[in-house]
């Protein structure tokens, strides 16, 4: 497979940034909800960790990467997330969607206008959650 050379991780977790590092992505972008989790991010190893609650991440993913994006994103979000997601993935970008936490529909139509020209969407989820 190509080199993994820029990823988007939403709220995945420690291993994941740990695992993106150490197969050599630049930059590691992280999505968290406090400023004290996106320390928590930057110290394993993330380049940007973006506030969600105060910043919205696909405006700063395309100013940080000069107005490209990831090639990669992982995603544990699903509902609302997957039109930004793909508005920031580069060309022949993946999108890997591992959990819907807001859920496995959008609320609002897809527009697939806003998606590169050649990217892969999966869904890797094991299991739902019950209440």
């Amino acid at each position: 497979p190509p080199p993994l050379t820029l990823a988007l991780l939403h709220r995945i977790g420690t291993t994941a940034i740990q695992l993106a590092s150490a197969m050599g992505a630049k930059p590691i972008i992280a999505t968290a909800g406090t400023d004290e989790k996106c320390n928590a991010c930057l110290a394993l190893g993330a380049t940007l960790a973006i506030n969600y609650r105060e910043r919205d991440y696909a405006s700063a993913i395309k100013e940080h990467c000069g107005g490209g994006g990831v090639d990669v994103v992982l995603d544990m979000v699903g509902g609302d997330y997957l039109q930004r997601n793909l508005s920031v993935l580069n060309k022949r970008g993946r999108h890997v969607s591992i959990a819907f936490l807001s859920g496995s529909k959008s609320p609002e139509p897809f527009d697939f206008g806003t998606a590169p020209k050649q990217f892969s969407l999966t869904r890797c989820c094991t299991h739902t959650r019950t209440q």
